[in-house]
């Protein structure tokens, strides 16, 4: 996981380095920058830079801050009912 990469070892536990793996993916895919290495690697720097400042206990809301950070429209954490 790229997220481990830029994290040091022991900083963080297993379950929030998880939770910033989950929020890389998703905003990753939602950015669509998989193919765009140093997009990835910004935008791991930022949601680890935000685990560090202490919000790594929701990955929806990394992820929505990772994506207004990077200049796209943020995502409702939780789906609109239909």
């Amino acid at each position: 996981m790229i997220i481990e990469n830029y994290a040091k070892r022991d900083a963080f536990s297993p379950e929030c380095l998880s939770c910033m793996g989950e929020a890389f993916v998703m905003a990753m895919n939602a950015l669509q920058i998989a193919d765009d290495k140093p997009k990835k690697v910004a935008l791991a720097k930022f949601i680890v830079q935000l685990a560090q400042d202490g919000d790594a206990d929701n990955p929806a809301d990394m992820r929505d801050r990772a994506i207004k950070a990077f200049g796209a429209p943020a995502v409702l954490s939780t789906p609109a009912p239909f």
